[in-house]
């Protein structure tokens, strides 16, 4: 076997092993999305519980704001993720960028060209999420004290 084969055969495995911790890392995104979207579910849910059960009737509505005020805390911490998600994989398409420079096929600038000027990016989708649910809170955490 020739050396410049054993180089294509190394960068190709390289390639696709970089492509698998993409791959993990959005993986990682998803869950940590669903973690955010449970967390908040259950905030919405403590704050009818505690209205519905008349708990801390001293404070009457200081426990349900202090738990959406949780809401929109937790909607802030949310976006930040998502924000330091984008900029990890930014980064390693970049990589991937390079790593195509030595393919026959550059498959991600491709797909990228094909695909990023019809649609809004999943990040810019998942902030939108995350900023609806932190404004569902706050709305909730106002309404409380009207």
């Amino acid at each position: 076997m020739s050396p410049l084969v054993d180089l294509e055969t190394s960068a190709s495995s390289y390639y696709s092993s970089y492509l698998a911790t993409i791959q993990s890392l959005q993986e990682r995104r998803d869950k940590t999305n669903n973690l955010y979207l449970i967390m908040s579910s259950a905030l919405f849910v403590a704050v009818g519980f505690i209205l519905q059960n008349h708990l801390f009737p001293e404070k009457k509505m200081l426990a349900p704001t202090l738990v959406a005020a949780t809401g929109v805390v937790l909607s802030i911490v949310w976006v930040t993720h998502l924000l330091a998600y984008r900029a990890i994989l930014r980064a390693k398409f970049l990589v991937i960028d390079e790593l195509e420079k030595s393919q026959l096929v550059p498959l991600h600038e491709l797909e990228y060209n094909a695909y990023s000027t019809k649609v809004p990016s999943i990040t810019t989708v998942e902030i939108g999420i995350a900023l609806l649910t932190g404004c569902a809170h706050l709305a909730a955490a106002l309404a409380l004290n009207l």
